[in-house]
């Protein structure tokens, strides 16, 4: 991964981690699906610019677990990993 920007998670971050597969008819579509629950949670690209973001920044190596597409981390990386995403223009 290009430099770390895993942030501790804090209670309402995993909430709208979930909801990143949520849209309402104003909303356009994610970038990301985000599945999981307890320890593991899976980031599924649901686009071209999310399968390349992940490519550039998780790439699959020792360090990144991939189940199939999706990228498996553990549950006190989702906030880090929804921020950056965020922050490089995708849409949660």
């Amino acid at each position: 991964m290009d430099g770390q920007f895993f942030l501790a998670a804090h209670p309402g971050v995993l909430k709208k981690a979930h909801q990143m597969n949520v849209k309402t008819s104003n909303q356009q579509t994610a970038d990301f699906s985000l599945t999981g629950g307890g320890t593991v949670y899976l980031f599924y690209p649901l686009t071209e610019k999310a399968r390349t973001w992940l490519v550039l920044h998780c790439a699959p190596s020792g360090e990144h677990q991939y189940l199939g597409d999706a990228l498996a981390v553990e549950h006190r990386f989702v906030s880090g990993i929804v921020a950056q995403a965020q922050l490089d223009g995708l849409k949660p």
